[in-house]
């Protein structure tokens, strides 16, 4: 999204974005609902909002911070930044779940 030429690349890029992050919101709730016990459920769950409610916050402050300090490209490389690097801990992370099935 950072070398596009005009707004319609962009859009149809943001609703590809959007049709990804609708589909993997009921995806995370439906492997929280297989790995957890369900006595904690309901914990697992709460921390699962909590957490998805901070990011709407903090994302926002951190995306201004970055259009204001760089350009809105700066936005979406960054971005592509926290999410390689969030990949990267998901499957560091995961590595004994995966071996486990």
């Amino acid at each position: 999204m950072a070398f596009v030429t005009n707004v319609w690349q962009l859009i149809g890029l943001r609703f590809l974005i959007g049709v990804s992050n609708a589909s993997m919101l009921p995806a995370v709730q439906t492997i929280l609902t297989k790995n957890t016990p369900s006595y904690v459920t309901g914990r697992i769950f709460s921390w699962n909002q909590s957490f998805q409610a901070m990011g709407n916050v903090a994302g926002p402050l951190i995306g201004s911070f970055v259009s204001s300090s760089f350009d809105y490209a700066g936005v979406f490389i960054s971005t592509a930044c926290l999410v390689v690097i969030n990949l990267g801990m998901v499957y560091t992370n995961t590595k004994s779940l995966r071996k486990a099935r």
